[in-house]
Formats: C-alpha cells, sequence, structure tokens
C-alpha cells in the first residue's frame, strides 16, 4: 500500500511572524535592557547580528562590573550596579534597506551614566550592514551634494544660533 501525501492550501502552514526581543535583567551587580524590533528579527542575518552584539555587551558589561566590584570591595568604597542599554527602533522601513537607531545608555559607577545614539543602516537586498566608508559613500559624485546640503544647513544652525545668543545677550 502506498500513502500519498497531497497538501492543500488550508494545510500549508505559514512561517510564524517574526518577534521583537527584549531582555531585561536588573541585579546587585548590573542593570542591561537590550531590545530591537520585529522589523529587526525578520532579517535573519540582522537578527543573528543583532543577538551576537547582545550577548557581546552583556558579557562586556558582566565581566567589567564584576573586576570592579571586587576592586571597591577591597578598597572599601561604594559599589553602584553598573548599566548598559540598547533600545532599537525603526527609523524607516523600505523594500531595500531598513534604518534603525537606538539611544545607547551606560553607567560605570562615576557621578552621572552616559548617552550616546547608535544607528544601523541594512542593505536588505545585499543582506548586510554597509561599510560606511564603502565606495557609496565615498563616491565623489554622491558627497559632494550631500556636503553642500549639510554645510548649509549648519551654517543656517550657527546663524539662528548666534542670533539667539546675541539676542539673550542684549536682554540680560
Amino acid at each position: 500500500t502506498q500513502v500519498r501525501v497531497i497538501a492543500s492550501p488550508e494545510a500549508t502552514v505559514a512561517a510564524a511572524p517574526a518577534s521583537a526581543r527584549k531582555v531585561s535583567e536588573d541585579n546587585d551587580l548590573y542593570v542591561f535592557d537590550y531590545s530591537y524590533p520585529a522589523a529587526a528579527a525578520a532579517i535573519p542575518a540582522l537578527k543573528a547580528s543583532l543577538d551576537t552584539d547582545l550577548d557581546k555587551q552583556k558579557s562586556e558589561l558582566v565581566a567589567s562590573a564584576t573586576v570592579d566590584r571586587k576592586e571597591a570591595q577591597k578598597n572599601d568604597f561604594p559599589y553602584h550596579p553598573y548599566s548598559r542599554g540598547y533600545d532599537w527602533q525603526v527609523v524607516t522601513d523600505t523594500p531595500g534597506w531598513l534604518s534603525l537607531s537606538s539611544m545607547v545608555s551606560t553607567y560605570t559607577g562615576a557621578a552621572h551614566p552616559n548617552y550616546w545614539f547608535d544607528t544601523i543602516l541594512w542593505d536588505k537586498q545585499a543582506d548586510q550592514r554597509p561599510d560606511p566608508l564603502g565606495d557609496q559613500f565615498i563616491n565623489d559624485q554622491l558627497v559632494r551634494p550631500a556636503r553642500r546640503i549639510h554645510v548649509q544647513a549648519a551654517d543656517r544652525h550657527h546663524l539662528q544660533t548666534a542670533g539667539q545668543i546675541g539676542s539673550d545677550a542684549r536682554r540680560a
């Protein structure tokens, strides 16, 4: 007897949609937060890159916090838990590109935490993060107009700021 299996459209199981990822840990040694959106998780190579970065960021945090807490205890100095956080958000999602931005925060026991922004521009067709110093940004025909626009915008900003500072100084 031969058994023949025929898949019907109703029996076809669609792949589950990608899910956002959020890791949050808070203990006496450290506070760690790392998240990325479903749009990033839907791209396997980008998801793998973010998961690798998550592991790296957490490992570095735990290692430095462990060493510094031992030093603090050895020197009878209070230890305050270290922290690190990445919160990746979609800036724009087009058929060819996914742009992400994150406010990054770190705290290593000093007077205040530090904050900065990080970005990821993902080329969906090449399935990779392009080299920011690569050909697409070095080509002078592409750079010249962008540089001109940037300089004009910076000039306008400086003129506006100078005008505001001047008017504030006159009011004082």
